[in-house]
């Protein structure tokens, strides 16, 4: 298992060297406050409640849940949809994420 830990360096202006090292994130199994399923779930709800609707959320979920059998048609609807008008329009060209109308 993997663990995205990190290290930090601060040089202050007198030349002193803080230093602060993690091997893991806080939330991964083995860090200090491991994350089960509803807590990545609850983090989901409180950053898109005004984002997505409910029904948006569930299909979401429900697609991540069932993600080890999903076809690649299916892997295109992995990024949620925003509820109309919280997105801006924008005249920058297409990103390579713009799929137009599949």
């Amino acid at each position: 298992m993997r663990g995205f830990g990190g290290r930090l360096q601060i040089v202050m202006d007198g030349g002193q060297v803080n230093t602060a090292a993690k091997a893991v994130a806080d939330a991964h199994p083995n860090g200090i406050a491991p994350r089960a399923g509803p807590d990545y779930l609850d983090k989901l709800d409180r950053l898109t409640e005004s984002v997505i609707s409910e029904e948006e959320r569930n299909r979401f979920v429900a697609l991540v849940e069932d993600l080890d059998s999903a076809d690649a048609g299916e892997l295109i609807e992995l990024n949620p949809v925003a509820k109309e008008g919280v997105l801006k329009k924008t005249d920058y060209p297409p990103g390579i994420f713009d799929f137009g109308e599949l």
